[in-house]
């Protein structure tokens, strides 16, 4: 072989080298390239999953709190039931009693006319016309 094809075919072994080794590194970044695609995923996965347990633990603690609340809301209706039905009891009591106090008497009948004040007919139902027109 003559020296100048020595140095040709040496050129292109170095030149093969390079190109190898350019690939070689090519290669390991694309490898690192995807790694960090990767590991931003599992990171963007991880992300998603903790604002999904927030989110759920939200809701659980709205359903809570609604269920409290609704607890209470049915607490008070029973105790308002319970008042009511003693109150009913009471007034059924005082309907069948004789004793009737003046603040509870009802008076259900039109008045007789010596109940009537006489204010010279310009007020026949109030003492005075200042009680007529406040009435009204």
């Amino acid at each position: 072989m003559e020296p100048q094809d020595m140095i040709d075919l040496q050129d292109e072994i170095e030149l093969q080298d390079e190109t190898e080794t350019q690939d070689e590194i090519e290669k390991e970044d694309e490898m690192e390239m995807e790694t960090e695609d990767e590991i931003e995923m599992e990171t963007e996965k991880e992300m998603e999953t903790q604002d999904e347990v927030e989110t759920q633990d939200e809701m659980e603690m709205q359903d809570e709190m609604e269920m409290q609340d609704e607890m209470e809301m049915q607490s008070k209706i029973e105790y308002i039931e319970e008042d009511f039905v003693v109150e009913e009891e009471d007034d059924n009591s005082d309907s069948n009693s004789d004793n009737v106090t003046d603040e509870d008497q009802i008076v259900d009948a039109s008045m007789d006319i010596n109940q009537i004040l006489n204010t010279n007919g310009s007020a026949s139902y109030f003492e005075n016309p200042t009680s007529a027109l406040l009435f009204c």
